[in-house]
């Protein structure tokens, strides 16, 4: 159905886009009239051209080309033809904001079939787009552009999900994943094993910007390559150390750096660190922490790096939340929740992305030699779902 839906889209590439089209017939002989009807008071752009005269001037070109007629759409009526009038898969026609309720939101970076969206201050979705591979997606642009493909670029679009209509063949058995945490006092680690082991993803330390310098982890472009080779996904993290907003804005722009040096690209997005650690280091430099202030370094390094699109979020246990994390969580980034497990109960107590639930000192990571000792990790243990979707994300750590 996906495939379908896609290759109608392909389809549109080049028709016009017309405020309230949906599959609206324009001809030589109409277009003007049809135009000047469907516009009527929708405004101008700021040169003055009116939008209705910059659709008309769309199909001009078109129709001077060869064309003999078009289909208008707006960004809503693209897909809601295909799903409402062609397939019957939804009960009515939908604007943008009601296909984004209609979608799962998701904090990873969106994939084929998925819908993206543009949401305003009000928190409704004023236009839509359709990823028709892990890159690329269709939309009925404007007046000026008509149905366009073009790169995903997270910094051009606020939220992106899974529709509801497409969920089962998206995500016909969603199964929560495995990773592990790969911090900077291990070397040399099996991740053969680990990938014959079953594990899903990684969690990579990168290195810290400190206040003398840049600490690199020698481990890391090693665990990058193992990684690539095993085919495991993988994020990196770092700890926040700074002073300023501005120290904030150096950390971010500086992992950016360095993985572009190296050529790295992150399947899971970069992470920040603000705990106990970081609030001890900052006082040495004589700064008192404030709830307001490690929102704002969070808040800062994390806009930094999704502007630069890439996936972002947070650290936290429940008690950093409290202390203004759970703030940059609400702004709409990632959280990496620490709540260990318990005995009876495995599955945490509020929504996450990543679950990282255990967190033993006195073990070695699994297959990571550290002189002769070996140390298989568990193997997995079932979980339920939270609030009936499946966690995308668990972490085992074992350092």
């Amino acid at each position: 159905m996906v495939n379908e839906f896609i290759a109608y889209l392909i389809a549109q590439l080049g028709e016009p886009y017309v405020w309230g089209g949906q599959h609206t017939l324009l001809t030589p002989e109409n277009y003007v009239r049809t135009i000047n009807r469907m516009e009527s008071g929708q405004g101008s752009y700021p040169d003055g051209t009116t939008y209705a005269q910059a659709a008309i001037d769309y199909c001009t070109r078109k129709f001077n080309q060869g064309a003999t007629e078009l289909y208008a759409y707006d960004c809503s009526g693209l897909g809601t033809y295909w799903l409402y009038n062609l397939q019957h898969l939804i009960p009515s026609d939908l604007n943008s904001d009601r296909m984004m309720q209609r979608t799962t939101i998701k904090p990873e970076s969106p994939k084929k079939g998925w819908w993206v969206f543009k949401v305003g201050s009000d928190g409704k979705a004023y236009h839509i787009g359709y990823m028709i591979d892990n890159n690329y997606l269709i939309q009925a642009k404007g007046r000026k552009f008509g149905v366009v493909k073009t790169k995903f670029k997270a910094s051009e679009w606020n939220k992106w999900g899974i529709p509801n209509v497409f969920q089962n063949e998206l995500e016909p058995a969603q199964q929560s994943k495995y990773g592990v945490t790969v911090p900077e006092t291990f070397s040399q680690i099996d991740w053969q094993q680990l990938k014959n082991d079953g594990i899903d993803f990684a969690m990579l330390y990168i290195g810290d910007l400190l206040q003398n310098g840049w600490y690199f982890n020698s481990e890391f472009l090693y665990n990058v390559q193992e990684c690539l080779r095993y085919d495991i996904p993988f994020g990196i993290y770092t700890h926040g150390y700074c002073l300023s907003e501005y120290g904030a804005i150096t950390e971010a722009t500086n992992i950016i750096n360095v993985i572009s040096q190296y050529n790295v690209s992150p399947d899971l997005g970069i992470w920040y660190i603000w705990d106990s650690d970081s609030d001890s280091y900052v006082s040495g430099y004589g700064l008192t922490m404030t709830n307001d202030l490690r929102e704002l370094f969070a808040k800062t390094f994390c806009q930094t790096i999704w502007n630069n699109n890439y996936s972002t979020g947070v650290f936290s246990n429940a008690l950093y939340l409290t202390k203004g994390l759970r703030n940059v969580v609400n702004a709409g980034f990632g959280l990496w929740y620490y709540e260990e497990y318990t005995t009876g109960y495995f599955e945490p107590t509020i929504d996450c992305s990543i679950w990282q639930y255990t967190f033993f000192w006195a073990a070695a990571l699994s297959y990571c030699y550290i002189g002769e000792n070996y140390t298989p990790i568990p193997s997995p243990i079932p979980i339920k779902s939270k609030n009936g979707i499946p966690l995308w994300m668990l972490l085992r750590y074992l350092p």
